[in-house]
């Protein structure tokens, strides 16, 4: 993986992970999105969530940071199957 230092991210604030076959943008119809992605077998959150392996006690910064180490290794190992939006 290519790791990155906190607070210099290849990311922008606003981006997400999903499928490059989801026809829904979870910015703006998550819902939609959340169901087409788990009705597909993607389980693009909980994927995430088991990557990122959040604690209740990180603070925004620290959450923002391990989603997109997470976000990053899935670009990496499913380049293919995920993209940026």
């Amino acid at each position: 993986m290519n790791a990155f230092e906190k607070g210099n991210s290849p990311f922008e604030p606003t981006d997400v992970l999903t499928t490059i076959d989801n026809p829904y943008n979870p910015k703006d119809e998550f819902t939609k999105w959340y169901q087409w992605d788990t009705q597909n077998g993607y389980n693009t959150s909980e994927y995430v969530g088991r990557l990122a392996d959040y604690d209740e006690d990180d603070d925004d910064e620290t959450l923002r940071y391990k989603y997109e180490l997470a976000m990053l290794f899935i670009l990496e190992q499913n380049e293919d199957l995920y993209r940026i939006v």
